[in-house]
C-alpha cells in the first residue's frame, strides 16, 4: 500500500477500520465496517485512476521493498508530468531462513526477486 498510497485520496480515512485491528491491544473484530473498508480499498486499487495499462512508449520504473516477513515490488510508469501509476506488482513471503537476513540483505533480495 505504500507505493499506491499516494495515489488514493483520503487513504488514512479509508483504511482506518483496518489499521485499528493492527493496534497492540485491539480486540479482533471483522465486521461490516472492516469488510466495507477492505472492499472499498480493493475497488479503488483496481480502477483506471490508480492502475495503468503497460505502454512501451512510456518511461518505467521499479520500486522494491522488504520487511521482516516479505518482499515486494511495483512496476510503474513515470509520466512526463512527473506522476507515477502502477502497472503490476509482485510479492513473496520470506522463508524462515530469509526472515533472519539483515535488513540490507532483505532489501537486496527484493531487488534480485523483482529483476
Amino acid at each position: 500500500m505504500q507505493f499506491c498510497g499516494k495515489l488514493i485520496p483520503k487513504l488514512s480515512t479509508l483504511e482506518a477500520p483496518l489499521n485499528h485491528l493492527l493496534k497492540k491491544n485491539a480486540q479482533w473484530k471483522w465486521g461490516a465496517e472492516e469488510q466495507a473498508s477492505f472492499q472499498r480499498l480493493k475497488d479503488i486499487l483496481c480502477t483506471g485512476t490508480v492502475l495503468a495499462h503497460f505502454d512501451p512508449s512510456q518511461q518505467i520504473g521499479i520500486a522494491c521493498n522488504a520487511s521482516e516477513k516479505g518482499i515486494g515490488a511495483v512496476l510503474f510508469h513515470r509520466y512526463s508530468d512527473g506522476s507515477e501509476r502502477p502497472v503490476a506488482n509482485v510479492s513473496k513471503t520470506l522463508t524462515d531462513t530469509q526472515s533472519h537476513y539483515s535488513h540490507l540483505q532483505r532489501e537486496a533480495l527484493a531487488v534480485i526477486f523483482c529483476a
